[in-house]
């Protein structure tokens, strides 16, 4: 079938993708600096283990959410009494990673010996995964440990189309 219009049309295509997985950024969860009554330092959270836990945590794969059993710690972070830091270390908590795959498909039509055609289609984040931001990290905040918005360089699913004639 490399003979005739068909042929041309349907011939050999090439498919090509980039997987990327970036695990979480670092960080320190503080607490409010006027109780610390300590001018120039950020204090951080005290943490107080309340046990361990079996929970099912949802883990995202290409094709969908799965329950993953999980057995953690459960800590409480709390503000630090008045006048001290705080027992929690910096950096002791990680933020969400995530994962995204790109993907692109793409043939050159050769026209008798020197020009040819190239088109190609890309799909950028073709699962369409959202990037959260790290979450808000002050123990006394209203919206403490959540993420309110997403990362600005990790758009939602895109799609490109292009051609070039090469001579």
């Amino acid at each position: 079938m490399s003979e005739g219009l068909i042929g041309h049309l349907l011939g050999p295509w090439q498919i090509d993708g980039v997987f990327h997985w970036v695990s979480g950024t670092p960080l320190t969860v503080t607490a409010d600096p006027t109780l610390c009554n300590c001018p120039g330092n950020t204090p951080v959270t005290s943490t107080v283990v309340t046990g361990t836990s079996t929970s099912f945590v949802p883990v995202r794969t290409f094709f969908g959410f799965f329950p993953v059993p999980v057995q953690s710690l459960n800590f409480a972070f709390t503000q630090p009494p008045a006048g001290t830091l705080g027992n929690l270390g910096r950096n002791s908590v990680r933020g969400e990673g995530f994962a995204n795959y790109d993907l692109s498909l793409f043939r050159s039509f050769v026209f008798h010996e020197g020009p040819r055609l190239e088109f190609r289609a890309e799909a950028y984040n073709i699962a369409n995964t959202p990037h959260f931001v790290n979450p808000i990290v002050n123990v006394n905040s209203a919206n403490f440990g959540q993420s309110i918005a997403t990362l600005p360089y990790a758009p939602e699913r895109r799609l490109q189309l292009g051609a070039k004639i090469v001579f």
